[in-house]
């Protein structure tokens, strides 16, 4: 048969074999937030700002990460300042894009009376129930409902 060629004479798939290409770079501890995607290694920044785009948070993860797993530390980190006293944990209204629309995220902002101004992806939208007028049983002329007019 020849010798074999390639990488098909191994027990298991070549991606298997070639290290940890996807991800942090080999040894790269977790809390450094180094990541790879397609454009090499890079840092995915989540920040919480105020109404005039002043930061209140900021919570570093891999590029590679999604951004709806990094919300509940954002919001952990969240400190609305006052005039006197204690900052606020809790802000009056949150804005976030569609990455940040899930059930979760929106039940987290419910239950601590946080209203969420997120955006829905297309693919996630319900179909509202019509409420066309023309969608109800439609009546006769002769103003009954249901039967056909009966012709002379």
């Amino acid at each position: 048969m020849g010798r074999r060629g390639g990488l098909h004479h191994r027990p298991r798939s070549p991606a298997r074999r070639r290290g940890p290409l996807k991800g942090a770079p080999a040894g790269e501890p977790h809390d450094h937030a180094l990541g790879r995607s397609r454009g090499g290694l890079t840092t995915k920044i989540h920040l919480a700002t105020d109404s005039r785009c002043r930061p209140l948070a900021i919570h570093l993860t891999a590029g590679q990460s999604g951004d709806a797993p990094a919300f509940p530390q954002v919001m952990s980190r969240l400190r609305v300042p006052r005039p006197v006293g204690r900052p606020r944990v809790t802000p009056q209204v949150v804005l976030a894009g569609k990455a940040y629309s899930s059930r979760a995220i929106r039940e987290h902002l419910r239950r601590r009376g946080i209203r969420a101004v997120i955006p829905q992806p297309a693919d996630q939208v319900r179909p509202q129930p019509r409420t066309s007028p023309h969608s109800t049983s439609q009546t006769s002329s002769s103003g009954q409902r249901g039967d056909p007019e009966e012709t002379p």
